[in-house]
């Protein structure tokens, strides 16, 4: 070998060092056999394509003036955990075929290599049956069902029966049911509700002045009937008798005041379907009522008008809230309309 064939050679095992090849001395690879010399020829290639890239990044590492030497063992800290990754891997693919082949013997000798104990013991027991863990019963992480394995001593065949733990599954729907009323109602459905109830606020309020009303109706203080119109004019102009007639009068003046009120602020913030009809048919026979009974038997056509909207808005409050998994805030009997005998009431 002359002196450049010495040099090349000498070069090309340096580049195979660098890729990881374990290069050997002339006496060793001459002892090897055919077999054996064309697998270290293979490795030893193999081995300078990887020597190649690393010689390339310490080139680089010093063209740059990066620390050569760390750097290069941070590379090869890297290639000897993919090594040991691929061996690992190669193992454990190993160890299936062996168990899939009923080889025992080979899938123990690579288990002890893997992990040495915890694997080789699940061998073992697959091989001496299911053990009392095997069998134990398994309750689901959230508790709601166990499962229990039922073995069948003459085929071995494992059977596996799912049964429900009730109590766990009613505390489970109980805590949904806790979480889902903490959460809080959309925006858009909490400006609904706040309408309705403010809906709710106004009518109740209207009722309670209708109330009033009556009450002077049968105190004699708000008069209806022959000559009442006579006096009220009498009274616009300035001239009124006694105390008792300027109270009548106030009292004549509000509610005229009310009823144009009602009806054009109150009626039209309506939102159930018979409300503005029920309370207009009431205030129609209001204009022609001509006695007492007449005028309290019309007031209690609006009294009823205004609380069937005040149900009404209960119940689509309930109703939302429903839809969204919360508690209803009206019970039933809340939903009721209220009035149901002049100037008597059974809610708020």
């Amino acid at each position: 070998m002359n002196f450049f064939d010495k040099l090349q050679s000498m070069g090309g095992n340096y580049v195979s060092r660098l890729g990881g090849a374990t290069i050997g001395t002339p006496e060793q690879i001459e002892s090897l056999s055919p077999e054996r010399l064309d697998i270290y020829n293979q490795q030893k290639e193999a081995a300078k394509t990887a020597g190649m890239r690393e010689l390339a990044s310490r080139l680089s590492d010093a063209f740059a003036g990066r620390d050569i030497v760390g750097r290069a063992a941070i590379r090869r800290e890297d290639i000897e955990k993919k090594s040991e990754r691929d061996r690992k891997l190669k193992l454990q693919q190993d160890l299936q075929q062996a168990i899939a082949d009923g080889d025992m013997d080979k899938a123990y000798a690579i288990s002890a290599i893997l992990q040495p104990g915890s694997i080789a013991q699940n061998i073992i027991q697959s091989q001496a049956g299911p053990s009392k863990r095997d069998l134990m019963p398994q309750v689901s992480a959230d508790g709601t069902t166990t499962t229990f394995f039922d073995l069948n001593k003459e085929t071995g065949e494992i059977t596996a029966r799912v049964e429900i733990n009730k109590d766990a599954v009613e505390a489970q729907r109980k805590l949904d049911e806790i979480e889902l009323q903490r959460k809080p109602l959309p925006d858009s459905a909490i400006k609904s509700e706040l309408d309705n109830e403010a809906t709710i606020n106004s009518f109740n309020y209207q009722n309670k002045l209708i109330e009033t009303f009556i009450k002077q109706i049968d105190d004699d203080t708000l008069q209806f009937g022959p000559g009442e119109g006579i006096q009220d004019y009498i009274g616009r102009k300035g001239f009124v008798f006694g105390e008792d007639s300027q109270e009548r009068l106030s009292n004549k003046t509000a509610f005229e005041r009310w009823k144009e009120s009602y009806v054009n602020n109150i009626l039209q913030n309506a939102k159930g379907p018979q409300t503005d009809g029920d309370a207009r048919r009431a205030l129609n026979q209001l204009k022609y009522a001509e006695t007492k009974t007449d005028v309290k038997n019309a007031l209690q056509g609006v009294l009823d008008a205004n609380a069937n909207e005040v149900s009404f808005n209960k119940k689509a409050i309930n109703t939302r809230r429903e839809n969204y998994g919360k508690s209803s805030l009206y019970s039933s009997e809340q939903e009721k309309p209220i009035y149901t005998v002049i100037g008597k009431t059974d809610g708020s």
